[in-house]
């Protein structure tokens, strides 16, 4: 016999449990959509971390994903296909994918937004996340990246940080 101060465990019965378990049984094996992605991760992998956000918008029929029964915890899950997160990116983008393809850093990409007074996408008045409409964002992208050109090839002024107005 073996234990911690009140927990006491018999090894006859540790080595029992081991023998009633299958070896065999792994979640690759058990997945039913192979190579797809679960959309919530998918949303964390593009920057949507809050519970139920990236759901709201899948339920709300904006984004395809297809609803499964996952075969371990026999739950329904929502799942995305190559050709689902595809269909995302065409319509939105999030903040952390535009600092991955712009190289900028995130809270820049945010405070231009900001001032140029561009939202998140709010279906019906949902909070969905940091997901914004690909259409209304191109322009804004083209004057930050402009901004961000010139702001670098100019010597700077006394004082002045890569925080500055002509950032944003």
């Amino acid at each position: 016999m073996f234990g911690y101060h009140g927990v006491v465990v018999e090894c006859a019965k540790v080595d029992q449990l081991q023998v009633r378990l299958p070896r065999e049984v792994s979640l690759e094996s058990q997945d039913p959509m192979d190579g797809d992605l679960a959309a919530a991760a998918f949303a964390r992998s593009v920057g949507v971390r809050q519970r139920g956000a990236f759901l709201a918008l899948v339920e709300g029929g904006h984004t395809p994903a297809t609803e499964v029964l996952q075969p371990v915890t026999k739950r329904k899950q929502w799942r995305m296909t190559e050709a689902d997160i595809a269909a995302f990116h065409e319509k939105f983008t999030t903040p952390t994918v535009m600092a991955t393809k712009t190289g900028l850093h995130r809270n820049t990409i945010l405070a231009a937004l900001v001032a140029r007074g561009i939202e998140a996408f709010r279906p019906n008045g949902v909070d969905v996340g940091p997901v914004f409409l690909r259409d209304e964002l191109a322009p804004a992208l083209k004057a930050l990246k402009a901004d961000i050109y010139t702001l670098a090839r100019s010597p700077p002024r006394r004082g002045q940080n890569l925080t500055c107005n002509r950032c944003l």
